[in-house]
């Protein structure tokens, strides 16, 4: 190993006991703990809500809208790439017909169809 230390640069020695003890006083000072996380609301409706909550008003509340039942993917018509060359308009027109035999039938059978549990 020619008697060098690992520990030795420019002839200065590393290892002992007062360089690191030198060292930690100096990363001691320069420590600057950690950054404090503030929310930022850049979003009008979120910043009236949190100061009408402040206030102690309470929030309207949002009405539930019923989700249109969407039609099961196997009666969907697949992605037409333009390079398929298929007849667009008619098989435009039997997705349509499809969809309006499924919106006929009665919600719990489209719900079963959709694969979704109805409770009696």
């Amino acid at each position: 190993d020619g008697g060098i230390s690992a520990q030795t640069f420019e002839g200065v020695d590393y290892s002992d006991a007062k360089m690191a003890q030198f060292q930690e006083d100096i990363l001691g000072i320069i420590d600057m703990g950690k950054r404090e996380r503030r929310t930022v609301a850049y979003n009008e409706n979120q910043l009236y809500m949190q100061q009408m909550a402040q206030q102690g008003a309470t929030q309207p509340k949002k009405k539930k809208q019923k989700k249109e039942i969407k039609l099961p993917r196997t009666m969907r018509l697949p992605r037409l790439e333009e390079w398929q060359m298929f007849d667009r308009t008619a098989l435009n027109a039997i997705q349509e017909a499809e969809e309006q035999a499924f919106r006929a039938l009665p919600n719990d059978v489209q719900l079963l169809a959709c694969g979704i549990k109805v409770e009696k």
